[in-house]
């Protein structure tokens, strides 16, 4: 009787101490501006995962444990978005998130939690979703001065990037072999937009890049160097696009980019190298 009241007395106070903690992790403070890194509520979660791992391992409360993890987890995620879009960040929401879910995703594979798998993967899915949206918002275009025409669209309501406007025209009917015979889409205007890039830029605007995600992420952050391959993906994709563009609009034209996918692959490389 009195064990069985103090099994009850210890499972309260269990469920308190945890509730309370579910709200610590949702409830994260930045209160100035700074870079964010790993929350400290994240590294609570994982202190207090492997305490719990090490303590009902093989006992009768471990249903009591797996209920406790699912609204620790939900609370943890909300507390990674609340940082992410907090007006105080100095780093970008895609940055916070990736960071973060990673070292969540670690600790989840490194524990083997069985009834957390369904949580561990969809932490990897959100730490590689938002490397990739990150890629794509600080990209953007990489090579943005190629987009652009000086000639006026006379097919659009309003100026468009030249290999876009080029594209469009093909998919309005125009056939590949005639574009360069449109006064927009000319080689002259090929070769005006091509020149705007020339290698020394190219080089240049990788250099600030990768200097700007360095700011971006934690220091000796193990995701640097995730990042910088996927941005090199990201460019090498865009340019070889370009370039099968200009092979099907622009054949024997002998108008090409200064810098070649080779010369990418150097400049990503040496960058990673350097610094």
């Amino acid at each position: 009787m009195v064990f069985g009241r103090l099994v009850v007395l210890v499972k309260r106070q269990m469920d308190t101490y945890l509730d309370n903690k579910s709200y610590q992790l949702a409830e994260v403070k930045i209160s100035k501006r700074v870079r964010i890194g790993i929350l400290e509520s994240v590294y609570q979660f994982a202190e207090l995962a492997r305490t719990a791992e090490a303590a009902f391992a093989g006992t009768e409360r471990r249903a009591d444990l797996n209920r406790w993890y699912a609204q620790l987890i939900t609370s943890l995620k909300d507390g990674i978005e609340y940082a992410a879009t907090s007006p105080f960040s100095k780093s970008p929401a895609a940055v916070v998130r990736f960071e973060n879910y990673h070292y969540f995703y670690s600790v989840l594979s490194e524990l083997k939690i069985d009834c957390l798998d369904v949580q561990r993967k969809e932490a990897k899915k959100a730490y590689q979703d938002n490397i990739e949206i990150y890629v794509k918002e600080l990209m953007g275009r990489p090579l943005e001065k190629i987009h652009v025409s000086f000639a006026r669209a006379i097919y659009y309501y309003e100026i468009r990037h030249f290999f876009e406007s080029v594209e469009n025209a093909i998919r309005q009917g125009v056939k590949p072999e005639e574009i360069a015979f449109h006064q927009q889409f000319s080689r002259l205007e090929l070769k005006k937009v091509i020149s705007l890039y020339p290698e020394k830029e190219v080089k240049k605007g990788l250099e600030q890049l990768y200097k700007k995600i360095e700011k971006h992420l934690m220091d000796d952050s193990s995701l640097l160097q995730v990042v910088w391959r996927n941005m090199q993906d990201e460019f090498l994709k865009q340019l070889k696009h370009y370039n099968e563009v200009m092979g099907q609009c622009y054949p024997n034209s002998r108008i090409d980019f200064e810098v070649s996918v080779q010369d990418v692959l150097s400049y990503f490389s040496q960058f990673a190298m350097q610094h």
